[in-house]
C-alpha cells in the first residue's frame, strides 16, 4: 500500500501505456522526468534504511511493485528512464528480431556489430583502439566490425589506420527488419556506451541471438547482461577491462557462443514477447 500511494502520487499513470512484451510506453516525454523523480524520491524516503545508498535492491523493489500495479506488464524504471519509449515499432518488427537463428555460421560467428549513433559518448573510438590492439596481438586471427549508424565519429573511425586483419564496414541505420537481417549475419553486439542515453538496440540484438559486449555504465545493459553467460561486461573507461572482454569473446568456441546466443534470446523473451524480465 505504501508504494501504491507513492506511485499514484508521483507518476501520472495515464501517461503510461502497458504494451505486452514491451513494457510501459510513455505517451509524452514528461513521463521520463516523472519516473526519474519518483525513483529518487523512493530512495530518499528509505534513506538510512535497508534500501539506502546506491545499492541494487531499490530497483528490484520498484520493478516488482510496478509489475504488480500494472498487471504484470514487463518493465523496469531503468527502461522508462533510459531508453526510447518502446523497443519495437510494431509486431512485424518484433517478429523480425525474434525470428533470427540462434546459431551462426562460422563466417558470421565472430563478426561484431555496433548499432546506434556514432558520437564521442558512444565509446566507439576507444573500442576501435582496443580492437586494433587485439588484431595486432593476434595477427593470425581477424576482426570484422560492422558500424550501423551515423554521427561525427564515423569519419574518425573510417580514417583510423588499422592492421590488415581488421576490417570495418559502415552502414546507415535501416528499417528494423533490415537491422534484424544485419544482426542475423553478425555474431556479437558491442555497446561501449559511456551513459544510458548512448546505448541502443540492446534488447533487439539479444532477441536476435547476439551475446553483448556491454558497458557497465549503462543501466539497461547491467540489467540484461550476465557476465560470461549471455555476454561480457566491461568498463569503457578502462582499456584493459575492455580488451579482456573482447579477448574473451573472440577466443570463445562457436559452441559456447551458440549457448550464449540462446541465453541472450531467453533473457529478453517472455511468451514470444520481448522486454526486460524480472
Amino acid at each position: 500500500m505504501l508504494f501504491r500511494r507513492y506511485f499514484q502520487e508521483h507518476v501520472d499513470q495515464p501517461q503510461l501505456v502497458p504494451q505486452p512484451g514491451i513494457g510501459l510506453a510513455p505517451k509524452s516525454p514528461g513521463v521520463v522526468a516523472s519516473a526519474r523523480a519518483a525513483f529518487h524520491s523512493f530512495r530518499q524516503r528509505h534513506a538510512g534504511g535497508p534500501y539506502s545508498g546506491h545499492r541494487d535492491p531499490p530497483t528490484g523493489v520498484v520493478r516488482r511493485s510496478v509489475l504488480s500495479l500494472m498487471g504484470g506488464a514487463v518493465t523496469t524504471f531503468e527502461v522508462v528512464r533510459a531508453n526510447p519509449p518502446s523497443m519495437f515499432a510494431g509486431a512485424a518488427d518484433r517478429s523480425a528480431f525474434l525470428a533470427c537463428p540462434l546459431t551462426r555460421a562460422a563466417a558470421d560467428a565472430y563478426r561484431i556489430v555496433y548499432a546506434g549513433d556514432l558520437t564521442p559518448r558512444a565509446g566507439v573510438v576507444d573500442f576501435l583502439s582496443c580492437a586494433i590492439d587485439w588484431a595486432e596481438a593476434n595477427p593470425s586471427a581477424s576482426i570484422d566490425i560492422v558500424w550501423v549508424g551515423e554521427g561525427d565519429m564515423r569519419a574518425v573511425l573510417r580514417a583510423r589506420p588499422a592492421p590488415a586483419n581488421l576490417t570495418q564496414k559502415f552502414v546507415a541505420t535501416p528499417e528494423p527488419a533490415g537491422l534484424a537481417g544485419i544482426f542475423a549475419q553478425s555474431g556479437l553486439l558491442v555497446a561501449p556506451a559511456l551513459s544510458d542515453r548512448h546505448a541502443a538496440w540492446v534488447g533487439e540484438a539479444m532477441a536476435s541471438g547476439l551475446p553483448v559486449l556491454g558497458s557497465i555504465r549503462c543501466s539497461l545493459i547491467r540489467a540484461l547482461v550476465t557476465h560470461a553467460e549471455n555476454g561480457w561486461l566491461f568498463d569503457p573507461l578502462a582499456m584493459e577491462d575492455m580488451y579482456d572482454a573482447l579477448d574473451a569473446a573472440l577466443i570463445a568456441s562457436p559452441e559456447r557462443l551458440n549457448t550464449m546466443r540462446r541465453s541472450a534470446h531467453a533473457r529478453v523473451t517472455i511468451d514470444h514477447a520481448v522486454g526486460v524480465p524480472v
